[in-house]
């Protein structure tokens, strides 16, 4: 009988632990005005997010990242402190005009898929997308797309190995993060 009281206590404390994470990501991203981010992801504060960010449930943004417009994260996607997610963003060949006032183009759409783990202080530039499961090396720089599930790290970023071993190893992942998606997590996304 001890046990069982212990487990309905662990248990208790584990629901608790999730209303009080739940409470302070929904506050986090209701004062921030993070509409397009689900209240089951964790956004720290400092920061700077644009406000037309689209991420899935169960991620994190760590302390210090930047992320500019037209940026689309899956679910289960980790970000740690410092990322960058950047460029693409001035005129810079207007002849006889100064930078400062020669205007934006149009931002390349950025995306990030579902299991992505972005290291510390990566800097990815805008227009890129990133595979499902891949991971990036801490002090990168990502310059072109990465495929799923592969590892990638430097500057600019190459390729470093596959994340699993075998096609059937990558399928199973796969298929296992699908299944997770199922779960019903609360999001705020407009269906």
């Amino acid at each position: 009988m001890k046990f069982d009281l212990e487990y309905m206590e662990y248990s208790n404390l584990i629901t608790l632990i999730f209303i009080i994470r739940f409470i302070r990501n929904f506050c986090q991203i209701f004062i921030r005005r993070l509409w397009g981010v689900s209240y089951s992801t964790d956004v720290k504060f400092g920061s700077g997010i644009s406000k037309d960010l689209r991420m899935g449930k169960s991620g994190y943004i760590g302390k210090g990242s930047t992320i500019t417009n037209k940026v689309i994260i899956g679910d289960y996607t980790m970000l740690s402190t410092k990322v960058s997610i950047v460029g693409g963003d001035h005129n810079y060949e207007l002849v006889g005009t100064p930078i400062v006032y020669s205007g934006r183009p149009t931002m390349p759409l950025t995306k990030i898929g579902n299991d992505v783990w972005i290291g510390h202080r990566v800097t990815i530039l805008a227009g890129v997308t990133i595979g499902d499961g891949a991971i990036v090396a801490a002090g990168s720089v990502v310059t072109k797309s990465i495929p799923p599930c592969q590892i990638f790290g430097g500057v600019p970023a190459k390729f470093i190995k596959n994340r699993f071993k075998t096609c059937e190893d990558v399928n199973f992942h796969m298929l296992s993060v699908k299944e997770y998606t199922k779960i019903n997590i609360p999001s705020n996304k407009k269906k």
